[in-house]
């Protein structure tokens, strides 16, 4: 009922179905629990502290998979303790399947147990410009022009590499390509390179969320002139945390958009001569989806996950930590945004945050530090350098 409101999606039901049935009713098991009446709050205390150290006791875990018990080596980050973050989100399912039991009338209001809500640790090292904020998970401004232009360099290369076994081998090789990667133009590798210098231009620059980024489609994306400057935009639709939000963005991004029509346009549409001039071939190519009643349902993001090519790029950059993900993108944007002087409530409203959300985990540089580490100075070169690039030069 809540999917079908729009209220939650189909994956945080699924995800809840999981925390509850292969943690909270495993654990209610050993702890010879069989009634919801049964637990309290010491139960739910209890439960916490086996949860915690579930996933860091032993060398190795045991799973079914396709009906078979299956037995491999722990991931090495299944060592650490859970992180309050993590078992916030574990926690919310029980406290909706008790609120469900009281709706139901299957307890009583009294009988429900309090299931804390843990608080999110901040850590700051002044001497860090990566860890000034709570999520200190972003770009400093050098790091950031880094791997822009590493991502750019490997499509870049990729492309060339197709050019010249091409060039070398001919019609062979454009058979094979056809056949190996379908109605893609290039070699996959070359596609491949250019999609993700797209996604991590896009997400840095808009602060998307890569789930966000994942669901955008061609129908949730439209033209937009800006009545000050004249120029022409896009307005994106975006759907995250179980609800939708508008994204503007300008030039520089809605050439990349329009490059990545250009680039998917033969698997799409089926064309890719006559779309015109170097000049306008990528905006008509953009149109042409557009006005497609099938090409425009498609993801402008043909894949489900970035996560390992993005940690390649990151091994690439040689970066002097590790601890980088692609949601160090949208950390990047809105932290960025914030040294640049834009006022606050504009952050939140660009990132789909609540300004209370911006105070309490982004909003953590204090004046001295900023001064010390000459960072504004730096986020602007930074910006300047990333505006100065041509996404599909």
């Amino acid at each position: 009922e809540d999917v079908r409101r729009g209220e939650v999606t189909e994956a945080t039901v699924k995800q809840s179905e999981i925390v509850l049935k292969k943690y909270f009713a495993a654990w209610c098991d050993t702890a010879g629990i069989s009634r919801l009446s049964d637990i309290g709050d010491v139960q739910i205390k209890r439960y916490i502290k086996w949860r915690r150290n579930y996933h860091h006791e032993g060398e190795h875990i045991t799973y079914v998979r396709n009906g078979k018990e299956v037995r491999a080596k722990r991931p090495a980050n299944h060592f650490r303790e859970l992180s309050n973050t993590s078992l916030n989100k574990q926690l919310d399912p029980i406290r909706r399947l008790f609120q469900w039991a009281v709706d139901e009338a299957i307890l009583e209001n009294r009988h429900l147990p309090r299931i804390p809500n843990f608080e999110r640790s901040v850590r700051a090292d002044p001497s860090d410009p990566g860890s000034l904020s709570a999520p200190g998970k972003w770009f400093r401004p050098e790091e950031w022009v880094k791997l822009i232009q590493t991502a750019l360099k490997a499509a870049v290369d990729a492309i060339h590499r197709h050019d010249n076994a091409y060039k070398i081998y001919g019609t062979g090789y454009q058979t094979k390509l056809k056949a190996s990667v379908d109605l893609y133009s290039m070699s996959k590798k070359a596609f491949d390179a250019q999609l993700l210098y797209a996604w991590v231009l896009l997400l840095s620059k808009t602060g998307l969320r890569p789930i966000e980024a994942q669901r955008l489609c061609w129908k949730h994306i439209a033209k937009h002139e800006f009545q000050q400057s004249g120029i022409v935009g896009l307005r994106f639709q975006v759907f995250g945390k179980n609800r939708w939000r508008e994204v503007v963005v300008q030039e520089q991004i809605r050439n990349l958009i329009y490059g990545l029509a250009d680039l998917q346009s033969l698997s799409l549409i089926g064309i890719t001569e006559g779309l015109g001039t170097t000049e306008n071939r990528q905006e008509n190519a953009f149109d042409l989806i557009k006005s497609s009643p099938t090409a425009r349902e498609n993801k402008i993001f043909p894949y489900n996950s970035f996560r390992k090519s993005f940690q390649t790029l990151i091994e690439n950059c040689k970066f002097e930590r590790n601890n980088l993900t692609p949601y160090s993108l949208r950390h990047t944007f809105i932290n960025m945004e914030l040294l640049k002087g834009r006022p606050i409530n504009d952050v939140a409203l660009m990132a789909g945050n609540s300004v209370q959300v911006i105070e309490r985990f982004y909003n953590a540089l204090k004046p001295l530090m900023i001064a010390e580490l000459d960072i504004e100075k730096r986020v602007a070169l930074a910006d300047e350098k990333i505006e100065e690039l041509d996404p599909w030069r």
